[in-house]
């Protein structure tokens, strides 16, 4: 198993595909959605009782890009509903969803990186 440290917190790479089941395992669903797509470090900014939103910079420069990781999918498919209403692009994994900033979404670059182990 290989294990990936931000800070003082222990961070397990797991199989994208694994649902969480808690805080720590959205957490490290975050962190290897982030590291597949050699994004750099991944902040914690908001969360809703199923679900913890993420940030990270893309290593290549390519800008922000924003990570959901979910206990279930209710959270996600809201997500994925607004923004198809909004034409933002995202990439939908069966338990992330990875987006750009709505105010950048025209300009963005492709979430390619992240389509790799997506479901």
């Amino acid at each position: 198993m290989v294990v990936l440290l931000a800070g003082c917190n222990r961070i397990q790479s797991v199989d994208l595909d694994v649902r969480p089941t808690d805080v720590n395992t959205m957490r490290d669903l975050a962190y290897s959605v982030a590291a597949n797509a050699v994004c750099g470090d991944v902040e914690w900014y908001s969360d809703q009782e199923n679900a913890r939103s993420f940030t990270c910079e893309r290593s290549d420069g390519r800008g922000q890009a924003y990570i959901m990781a979910a206990t279930e999918v209710a959270p996600l498919d809201e997500r994925a509903a607004y923004l198809d209403g909004l034409n933002v692009p995202y990439v939908r994994g069966q338990y992330y969803l990875v987006t750009v900033p709505i105010n950048r979404a025209s300009t963005a670059a492709p979430l390619d990186e992240f389509s790799a182990g997506a479901s």
